[in-house]
């Protein structure tokens, strides 16, 4: 479908530890010295659409999945194809395996 072929996306998934935050003062407004907390990149991948590929996902949902037997956690992420648009794009899912 014109217009289409070569469209991707570029997926990052960040953790954060919510234990290393500092108390934000909500009569404050939020500006760049505000105490942020730091983000590590944990997860990248890229999904697109081609002549032979159609893997084209916008993952929109995730939760927690089992422990694996080795103390890994699993994440599941969930992309819908928008009712199957344009008939070139598939609802998916996604585990990922944290090793800690």
């Amino acid at each position: 479908v014109k217009g289409y072929f070569g469209s991707w996306f570029n997926e990052k998934l960040y953790v954060v530890d919510p234990r290393e935050g500092k108390q934000v003062d909500s009569s404050e407004p939020l500006t760049d010295a505000s105490p942020f907390l730091k983000k590590r990149l944990l997860y990248e991948w890229r999904t697109g659409i081609s002549l032979l590929s159609h893997d084209l996902a916008n993952y929109e949902g995730m939760c927690l999945g089992p422990k694996l037997a080795d103390g890994s956690r699993t994440i599941i992420l969930i992309a819908d194809s928008q009712d199957q648009y344009m008939g070139l794009l598939n609802d998916w899912f996604k585990v990922l395996i944290v090793r800690l």
